[in-house]
């Protein structure tokens, strides 16, 4: 039997289940191996380790409870506008992003300077900002995608 130019012997079906089941076992084969090349990756690709402290002293000036939400200016669809949730407690930041569950944590100093970073597996957010008495604003992205935009908070309690 010819078949894409390869002569097969024997008769009928049987003779090309060979050629097809050689070919599964290769398949099955290099999926494994790009599978463990894989998870030879940090499985936090795009999460930022928290460090230790901040490059500042924190504050309490901002303590309290914050709310508001992230707004994305390019149009996404896979970037909706979410609500961000969360508190400041001895100047430690801490945030939740609705939309996909990341937490946003890190710091505030007396100036109002942020120092923020994403627990995302998914997103390499990146988030940016300054503070007044009870508001937070500022830019915000993601590496891995075409998304960005502003983002703003209020206090809502002490």
């Amino acid at each position: 039997m010819r078949l894409f130019g390869y002569t097969f012997q024997g008769k009928g079906i049987v003779s090309l289940m060979y050629p097809f089941f050689y070919t599964l076992i290769g398949l099955f084969f290099i999926s494994l191996y790009f599978e463990s090349a894989r998870s030879a990756l940090p499985a936090t690709a795009f999460q930022v380790a928290l460090p230790i402290a901040p490059s500042f002293t924190p504050t309490t000036s901002f303590d309290g409870t914050w709310e508001g939400k992230h707004v994305d200016e390019n149009g996404q669809r896979k970037c909706p506008p979410s609500e961000v949730l969360g508190t400041i407690r001895n100047g430690f930041v801490s945030f939740h992003i609705s939309h996909d569950n990341s937490t946003l944590k890190g710091w505030i100093s007396e100036s109002g300077e942020l120092e923020i970073y994403s627990d995302s597996m998914q997103w390499g957010y990146h988030f940016s900002g300054s503070a007044s008495h009870d508001a937070l604003t500022g830019e915000w992205g993601v590496s891995n995608a075409a998304c960005n935009g502003h983002w703003s908070m209020s206090r809502v309690s002490v």
